[in-house]
């Protein structure tokens, strides 16, 4: 009624508004209407599923069909068949993890460092208790939180 009316004339503000609503109580009584008829077919599935009724081929086929890949958009280029859609799928990541060893970095030649026995022994001490909350205390409370989501000044 209210499209109507628009069509012949433009509606009031309390019109568009009661349009509104009106639409959204529509949508939400179209999909409680779904959600119905899906409980529905569960249940008539769960009585009927195993024996080879119309209604068993029907919803098997429907979801064959919701599970399939009609076509599929590569590069611009629009690809249909099952084969074929397999075949790009498989060469789209091929091509992505292959290990074409340009973004590994060569170590050949590079002279490396090595520290002393001392400052080995340094890193792999144990940290005192001292030294945690020394280190704690240093940091600025206010940024950003830690893995466990809480920030320093907490602690």
């Amino acid at each position: 009624m209210l499209d109507k009316k628009e069509e012949v004339e433009e509606l009031e503000d309390h019109e568009i508004m009661e349009r509104v609503l009106l639409r959204a109580e529509l949508d939400k009584l179209v999909r409680q209407k779904e959600i119905k008829w899906q409980q529905k077919a569960k249940i008539r599935w769960r009585v009927e599923g195993e024996n080879m009724t119309k209604f068993y081929h029907r919803v098997v086929n429907i979801r064959r069909k919701s599970n399939h890949l009609q076509n599929l958009l590569i590069e611009g280029e629009e690809e249909s068949g099952e084969d074929k859609i397999k075949e790009r799928i498989i060469k789209f990541y091929t091509d992505l993890f292959h290990d074409d060893g340009e973004t590994r970095p060569e170590l050949d030649g590079l002279e490396i460092g090595s520290i002393s026995q001392q400052q080995s022994e340094f890193l792999e001490r144990h940290n005192t208790e001292e030294e945690v909350f020394s280190t704690l205390k240093k940091m600025n409370g206010e940024k950003s939180p830690g893995p466990d989501g809480i920030p320093m000044k907490v602690y």
